[in-house]
């Protein structure tokens, strides 16, 4: 005669048995629906019989296997290293800065946490499995005992639709890490064409000085032939010294350009001596209706608001689903030790949507579909109007730049040469020799300023308004007008380049 834990034991092991029956409808049914692709599931994030989920835009890759979970692996692409002291290229320090610059690196693990979540938000509840025990001690027996296996059954493809919503987030974080992109592509190469101008007006002034200093020398042999004044003598030394100052602040404006330049591309070790490049180049020749054509096809800051209105389609499809009741099943076998009898025990039960049928999230989500729709308006709106401005900026600029490069310079160097050489045949005074270095250094500085300003507006033109690369991705970076040319400056004094 079996004893009573040898009867308990046995039950168990029938329990343990039949287990796996009351799981496998469920699973079946999973497996069957996954062989069809959902419409709305991303590409980006595809889940392989291995269990890793690969990101093909960010070249990353998350592997939820059990021997994975512990790494998180990131493949980067191949970058030059950071070598000071040496000359750059502009798309050398492009291909850097996608290396190096931290706020990539933030963006793509913002695409990894989202897939994360993807995964996280389909998968099936955990069964339960328990003891039970009732009427203990009745009659002195040990009464009813045995064990229990429970498992919720999730309807109305709530899974699905969770990871449908999650797949949107996951595209749109995808055009977010591409928003982000441009912003640092942009800053780079708005820091780039401020450290060609920073450049030359330190060349501008080092001219000034070289020209000031020789006529100081000049000044200096006229009073000693006696035919100059020494008053004459102090004014060319002082003009001297206030143009070496303007050296010397050149030289800071360049050095500190140049830092913001090894900032932006994400390595402060950088420290390029020199820049391979010339603000001397012919910019692009943009019209507006082909940049407002090429811009609304390939903002990534609209087509993340596209995919946003995706996901609220989706989001409004869940929440309609909600009110589906998700079906509670338990399978429990027990000994009765009064009688001596196996006991099962089945019990199913589920929610009756009477009151609760999730309207208030219902129309929660229909609100948030609205709300995308009409960001996308809002949106188009703030383009057009950005690139307004962008394109008066641009349109103005090369303006001032012709007129600067087919006029007035040559003009003013044409009267530098003539009153250089009557200064120094004794014809004309000092006074009007500075006259004309001021004359002609004061257009060059300005025509620098509308050069520099030039290609910070083709810069802004052609990466798609996006703008300050140092920002944490997704916030909004407002665009940055650069300020009016001002070729007005006190004596001895250069404008400051643009911040």
């Amino acid at each position: 005669m079996e004893r009573p834990y040898q009867r308990l034991r046995r039950f168990a092991l029938s329990l343990l048995t039949a287990a796996p029956l009351i799981m496998a409808l469920p699973a079946g049914d999973r497996n069957a629906q996954a062989e069809e692709p959902l419409p709305g599931q991303i590409d980006a994030a595809r889940a392989d019989d291995s269990g890793v989920v690969h990101l093909s835009n960010a070249d990353l890759f998350i592997d939820f296997s059990d021997a994975g979970m512990s790494t998180i692996k990131s493949a980067q692409p191949e970058a030059i290293q950071p070598e000071p002291g040496i000359a750059y290229s502009l798309s050398e320090l492009e291909e850097l800065a996608l290396a190096t610059n931290p706020t990539l690196q933030q963006a793509a693990a913002e695409i990894m946490r989202l897939n994360g979540v993807r995964e996280q938000v389909g998968l099936r509840p955990n069964p339960i499995m328990g003891y039970q025990a009732a009427e203990v001690g009745n009659d002195g027996y040990g009464g009813q005992q045995g064990l229990f296996i429970g498992q919720e059954f999730v309807r109305g493809g709530k899974l699905e639709l969770n990871r449908a919503v999650a797949g949107s987030a996951v595209e749109q974080a995808r055009w977010r890490r591409e928003t982000q992109q441009h912003r640092v592509i942009n800053t780079v190469r708005r820091r780039f064409y401020e450290s060609l101008g920073a450049h030359k007006t330190l060349e501008l002034a080092l001219d000034l000085q070289k020209l000031a200093q020789q006529a100081a020398e000049i000044a200096g042999s006229l009073e000693n032939a006696g035919e100059g004044t020494y008053s004459q003598v102090l004014q060319a030394e002082i003009e001297a010294q206030s143009n070496l100052n303007l050296v010397n602040t050149s030289r800071v404006v360049r050095q500190t350009s140049l830092k913001r330049l090894s900032l932006a591309v994400g390595s402060p070790e950088l420290q390029p001596e020199n820049l391979v490049g010339s603000l001397d180049q012919t910019p692009p020749d943009l019209e507006y209706d082909s940049v407002w054509n090429w811009l609304t096809e390939n903002s990534p800051e609209l087509q993340a608001a596209y995919y946003n209105v995706h996901r609220a389609r989706w989001a409004i499809q869940r929440a309609e689903v909600e009110p589906t009741p998700n079906m509670d099943a338990q399978l429990g076998i027990a000994q009765d030790f009064a009688t001596d009898y196996t006991i099962v025990n089945i019990q199913v039960g589920f929610p009756i949507p009477i009151h609760n049928r999730n309207q208030g999230n219902i129309t929660a989500a229909h609100a948030e579909h609205i709300r995308a729709c009409r960001e996308i308006e809002r949106l188009r709106l703030d383009l057009r109007d950005r690139l307004a401005t962008a394109f008066q900026s641009y349109q103005n600029t090369r303006i001032q730049m012709e007129s600067y490069r087919d006029t007035i310079l040559p003009k003013a160097k044409q009267n530098l040469d003539l009153v250089s050489r009557g200064y120094k045949e004794g014809q004309l005074d000092y006074l009007q020799l500075l006259t004309a270095q001021r004359t002609y250094f004061r257009q060059s500085l300005a025509a620098v300023q509308v050069q520099t300003a030039l290609w910070l507006s083709v810069v802004r033109l052609q990466g798609l308004l996006i703008s300050e690369g140092l920002g944490a991705p997704g916030e909004i970076a407002s665009e940055v007008t650069p300020p009016d040319i001002n070729t007005d400056y006190p004596v001895g004094l250069f404008p400051m380049m643009l911040p």
